[in-house]
């Protein structure tokens, strides 16, 4: 009973901590324990059906398996949606390569402006917009980088 306790203890310690760590750490960080511990249980679960003689049980559920992974995509897909917007870097560096196509009325329409703003009115519905679109505010760095990309246009060309 007292052994019982004890790592009942341990394993609210080691959550603790692994919950610090996992508030702590990048998305990149999470994706690659996730994948090695997968990994790890799949084989630790392999090698003792293995061991045991009971690898058949493995094969048999094989079908059931690829069923339930498959299943699951959607939920992947909307953890990935939950976490921090770092993930969309590639994308928002994608639109701002592809961005040297936008003309200043398309600049000017993102901002909200009309032709013949001022720098200063450009700098203040950049800012107001960056409040409200910002990927820490709930937007995505797609969003985020089109107004920069905006901004830059109308300041810069």
């Amino acid at each position: 009973m007292v052994a019982l306790v004890l790592l009942g203890l341990a394993l609210l310690v080691a959550l603790f901590f692994f919950v610090g760590w996992f508030r702590a750490a990048s998305p990149d960080q999470i994706k690659r324990l996730g994948k090695r511990s997968l990994f790890v249980g799949l084989l630790v679960v392999t090698i003792w059906l293995i061991v045991t003689g009971r690898f058949w049980l493995l094969l048999l559920s094989l079908p059931g398996l690829l069923a339930s992974v498959l299943k699951w995509f959607p939920l992947v897909r909307f953890l990935k949606s939950l976490l921090p917007q770092g993930a969309d870097d590639k994308q928002a560096k994608k639109t701002q390569a592809q961005g040297q196509n936008m003309s200043r009325e398309d600049a000017l329409a993102i901002l909200g402006l009309e032709d013949g703003a001022s720098p200063e009115q450009i700098r203040t519905a950049h800012k107001q917009l960056m409040r409200k679109l910002h990927p820490d505010q709930g937007g995505t760095t797609w969003l985020a980088a089109r107004l920069n990309q905006a901004k830059e246009l109308l300041l810069n060309g």
